[in-house]
């Protein structure tokens, strides 16, 4: 069994805030510190991978923040998803897999898509839309390792490193690793 997690990184927010506006909110969630302006946090319902409920966070923190949520899905090491929203809406998506679910997929249905390049890498300072479609978007066929290519691009989009492979569960269940001190829990 690979790996599962779901978390969403937002800019502007302090750990202090998204804390008390999430226990506000009776939510389940465990918050990393704040670095670089950015901070990361993963819920209880986000983490099981509701579609649904990782949108309508986004929206909330992108608009609550005014500025961007990122978030990042990691299904059995087989499917990368990043969607990011500016101010409520979503400005770009990456999956890399979209076929993953279906059937009997295409060929088409199994390469990565990346929709709107230029959008993310306006977010990010001293990235390019080149950059990321270097990450994101290997040749055919070429399999990319979900944890790798998180990795590699949270390294160039200076975001907190705590955030690859970080979800609920796994803080919930591994506190050495996500230690209390560091990593703050609602409930």
């Amino acid at each position: 069994m690979g790996s599962f997690y779901t978390n969403i990184t937002v800019k502007g927010a302090s750990r202090e805030a998204l804390l008390e506006d999430l226990k506000r909110n009776s939510c389940n969630a465990v918050v990393g510190p704040s670095l670089g302006g950015w901070c990361t946090f993963s819920e209880e319902g986000i983490d099981m991978q509701d579609q649904e409920r990782i949108r309508a966070f986004l929206k909330w923190a992108s608009s609550r923040y005014g500025g961007v949520a990122l978030s990042v899905l990691c299904h059995d090491d087989a499917v990368l998803e990043v969607q990011l929203f500016k101010q409520g809406e979503q400005i770009s998506h990456y999956n890399s897999c979209p076929g993953y679910f279906l059937e009997d997929p295409t060929d088409d249905q199994t390469n990565p898509v990346l929709e709107n390049a230029g959008n993310f890498a306006a977010e990010f300072d001293a990235v390019s839309e080149k950059d990321l479609e270097h990450i994101l978007m290997p040749d055919a066929g070429t399999y990319l390792y979900p944890l790798d290519v998180q990795s590699e691009l949270w390294r160039i989009l200076q975001l907190p490193e705590y955030g690859v492979g970080f979800g609920f569960r796994y803080a919930e269940h591994d506190t050495d690793e996500y230690e209390p001190e560091r990593f703050a829990r609602t409930n």
